[in-house]
């Protein structure tokens, strides 16, 4: 690997480290960490993430290696990403919940040597993962019968100052999509990704003074992209795991929160619980959303309880974070619509909508949101063939279908694979989600397409109905009928307490069709769950 020349530094750009040493001294004593109770300056955290990349320098683990860690949200899990800002070593985050099979597949294709993991939550599954990865040195943040606490071992270590040893062309995360529709792919950022996603934040979102961010998504996916920005801007990152209505309003009471990062469905089980408390007196300022879109009726829901503090996010793991806002502002705009848009382009990034040839689409016809800045990935880790189709046209393209209206607002209609085409028509799930959701007795809905005989796809809704409401199939056949017409029109309807989703938040609807396929009929059909009413 070459190393730098005088020249070469002379236009160098800002790597993560950089960036996060800027932010520690800055920090000083103010609260950086509030994570299993403890609360830990910026000083102090300054001084432990000295002694792990000292730690990681004993280990061996140096520029151009790969690290694998397996935790819950906790100062400690931020450590090790730390320390790999620093080293130059490319970081894969083990999403918690993903099965065993998939990490072992990410542990073994990153060409990780070493794998970090937390014995309080994930001993048991980090030891039959790292059994079936032999090659990987496994390492427990915390004290572990399995192998050495790395925690404990960095200790000791004398701290020293701080210094940045990557390049900004250095990979800095290698981040695995889900595995809902085959095996994970690895997809690469370089530090330059990631310090422009980090500053766009920091520019584009609404954040309040001095955040008090409350992490309570994985910091392996979304809400770790968050965590930067928060101490940029000299804030505290809040970790908490596992989420209850009553124990997230327990948060943002016990510590002041003022920001968070939810997945709609998470907003819903807020909504749900909070009508009998009074919100707007909480310390909430913003609560960003992402991963999926909220259907109009209960983000309206959301505005009138907590407040006009939502602002919505688009992006993906190719481009992560903020390809498109949607600020609090345009939340309360007099356009109605502007409710179901994902917002429009961030400065750093072109957004257009392409169609199959790459060519834009007219204002208000449907066209691929296809991407191109710095926010988008280096390629898929070891799919050569996968990346090129990507980058076909030379643009990312995400496959997502949607439409811009005349002032560049972009709506979703949905991904192009979950397309229903039904009697020779094209039907977009989120239409008919959005359609459901207008319903009273509706809570959530998720509309999928099924193989069917006659029609090729049946439309089929799968339907959560709001505590102490009722409805019948019959009745939310007409009532999307009436919205939509009958070529949207559901052809069955299925009850169900709660949607699978995928472990990023998003619905399942993978899960969703095996579950449901040899229940498709022609005729409409109300099959009752557990938790139905009607």
């Amino acid at each position: 690997m070459s190393e730098r020349t005088p020249m070469d530094q002379l236009h160098a750009e800002t790597t993560m480290g950089d960036l996060l040493i800027r932010a520690i001294k800055r920090g000083g004593a103010r609260t950086a960490f509030i994570s299993d109770g403890r609360r830990t300056t910026y000083h102090e955290f300054g001084v432990h993430l000295s002694r792990m990349s000292q730690f990681f320098e004993h280990q061996g683990i140096g520029r151009g290696d790969g690290v694998v860690c397996l935790s819950r949200n906790s100062m400690e899990a931020f450590l090790i990403g730390a320390a790999c800002y620093l080293a130059g070593v490319r970081l894969t985050n083990l999403h918690p919940l993903a099965s065993e099979d998939d990490q072992v597949f990410m542990l073994e294709d990153s060409g990780a040597k070493t794998f970090f993991f937390d014995p309080s939550a994930y001993a048991e599954r980090a030891h039959a993962v790292a059994r079936r990865v032999p090659s990987a040195k496994m390492l427990s943040l915390g004290p572990s019968s399995l192998t050495i606490d790395a925690i404990a071992e960095a200790a000791v270590l004398t701290p020293r100052d701080l210094v940045s040893n990557a390049l900004s062309t250095d990979l800095c995360w290698l981040i695995y999509t889900g595995g809902t529709t085959g095996r994970p792919k690895g997809v690469m950022h370089t530090h330059r990704t990631h310090v422009a996603m980090t500053l766009t934040e920091m520019a584009e979102w609404d954040w309040p003074v001095a955040p008090v961010f409350l992490a309570t998504t994985p910091i392996s996916h979304g809400a770790g992209g968050c965590l930067l920005p928060v101490l940029m801007l000299g804030g505290t990152a809040v970790m908490t795991n596992g989420f209850s209505p009553e124990s997230f309003f327990d948060a943002v009471r016990s510590y002041g929160v003022s920001s968070t990062f939810l997945v709609p469905t998470m907003i819903y089980k807020l909504l749900d619980y909070a009508e009998l408390h009074d919100i707007r007196k909480t310390t909430l300022e913003l609560i960003i959303y992402g991963a999926a879109p909220m259907t109009p009726t209960r983000l309206h829901e959301a505005i009138d309880r907590f407040g006009p503090i939502f602002m919505q996010l688009y992006g993906q793991s190719e481009a992560p974070n903020c390809a498109t806002t949607l600020r609090c502002a345009e939340h309360i705009a007099t356009d109605e619509r502007r409710l179901t848009s994902c917002g429009a382009p961030i400065g750093s990034s072109q957004v257009a909508l392409l169609d199959e040839a790459g060519a834009p689409v007219a204002t208000g016809e449907l066209g691929e949101i296809c991407i191109r800045g710095p926010l988008v990935m280096e390629g898929y880790w070891n799919r050569s063939e996968e990346t090129a189709h990507a980058f076909r046209h030379g643009w990312l393209h995400t496959g997502d279908l949607a439409r811009c209206d005349e002032e560049g607002f972009i709506y979703i209609v949905g991904r192009s694979k979950d397309m229903i085409i039904t009697g020779g028509f094209n039907v977009y799930p989120s239409e008919v989600e959005d359609a459901l959701t207008a319903h009273e007795a509706v809570s959530a809905a998720a509309v999928i397409g099924l193989p069917d005989e006659l029609w090729g796809e049946a439309v089929t809704a799968v339907v959560v109905l709001r505590e102490g409401r009722q409805a019948t199939a019959a009745e939310l056949i007409a009532w999307v009928r009436q919205a939509k017409g009958p070529v949207s029109t559901p052809k069955t309807v299925h009850f169900v307490q709660e949607i699978a989703v995928t472990s990023l938040g998003k619905p399942d609807k993978k899960a969703l069709r095996q579950r449901y396929q040899t229940l498709v009929g022609r005729d409409s059909v109300d099959i009752t769950l557990a938790g139905a009413a009607g």
